[in-house]
């Protein structure tokens, strides 16, 4: 889907690609407004009660769901909107198309998430980001994103028996834990 805003909400676009050069991730907080939250979540909620796919990841406490863009208007015009549409911009990307969106439901209580890299499971040879919204708050008791800044590119096993590329430390090594309210 192509971008071709013209509107921009005052993101720094030089901190925006020093801070993404340096580390590989920028962290935008509140930057999204929580009416359009709270949209998103709703919509994303309706289309997970209304898809008749199983995803092979989902597990007791934690649910997945994908592709929710391609059921969902409101989702489809929340990833090409203003909020994203700038993201991209500030990162001095100026042409951009949607391939995949994920939900993640996780329980407290639930299972951990395992580390893990999702540009390792790409394929892509193209460059591309991948951005990460809370939709609800982020707590220790639910689980919070963690995320190791810029690093030597390694491989470990992945889930599903092959091997994924990642910048991390899979099992130590720099890590950011600050993201948790």
């Amino acid at each position: 889907m192509a971008v071709a805003y013209q509107s921009r909400t005052g993101l720094d676009d030089d901190w925006m690609r020093t801070r993404f050069e340096r580390d590989g991730y920028v962290v935008l907080r509140s930057y999204i407004d929580s009416e359009s939250l709270a949209d998103l979540r709703r919509a994303i909620d309706e289309s997970a009660k209304a898809s008749q796919e199983s995803n092979p990841l989902s597990r007791p406490g934690m649910q997945f769901l994908s592709n929710a863009y391609r059921s969902s208007q409101v989702v489809r015009r929340f990833s090409a909107g203003p909020a994203m549409t700038e993201i991209l911009l500030s990162l001095g990307l100026t042409d951009a198309w949607l391939r995949w969106d994920q939900a993640v439901w996780k329980s407290a209580g639930g299972p951990r998430f395992p580390w893990h890299q999702d540009n390792g499971y790409s394929g892509l040879d193209a460059t591309h980001v991948q951005i990460w919204i809370a939709l609800t708050p982020m707590t220790r008791a639910t689980g919070c994103l963690e995320v190791a800044p810029r690093t030597p590119p390694t491989s470990s096993p992945t889930s599903l028996g092959g091997r994924a590329r990642h910048h991390g430390h899979p099992n130590g090594g720099p890590v950011d834990r600050s993201r948790c309210g």
